[in-house]
């Protein structure tokens, strides 16, 4: 279990840090035009919000299909899913997107705006 959570950060972090990595022009276009780094802030935080919405979604419901699916089958008789494995996991995820939109954002916050038309 605690490889697959480390596995998971790893592969969540890396992507969603990535991809502000990746815009980090269109971001110093932003801060050229006045954007303040407090609504940058607050865009990435949506969009981790989103990505973090969907994909607790996708992966809690495909945790239930995958229990009652197979919950005939006597090799996975007594699976079930608590009330606080969900909870766990959804802790997890805010905290994997927090951290890594912390770590990229601090490379988008020391970006100067004049940087991105050079």
């Amino acid at each position: 279990m605690a490889l697959g959570f480390i596995v998971g950060v790893a592969i969540v972090g890396l992507t969603f840090s990535l991809f502000i990595r990746d815009n980090i022009k269109q971001f110093g276009a932003l801060k050229a035009i006045g954007v303040s780094n407090r609504k940058i802030v607050r865009m990435v935080a949506a969009q981790a919000g989103m990505v973090g919405a969907v994909g607790y979604a996708l992966g809690l419901a495909g945790t239930a299909l995958f229990i009652w699916g197979f919950s005939g089958n006597p090799t996975f008789k007594g699976f079930y899913l608590p009330w606080y494995l969900p909870l766990i996991s959804l802790v997890a995820v805010v905290m994997i997107l927090a951290f890594t939109g912390w770590v990229a954002l601090r490379n988008v916050m020391r970006t100067e705006p004049a940087a991105v038309f050079r």
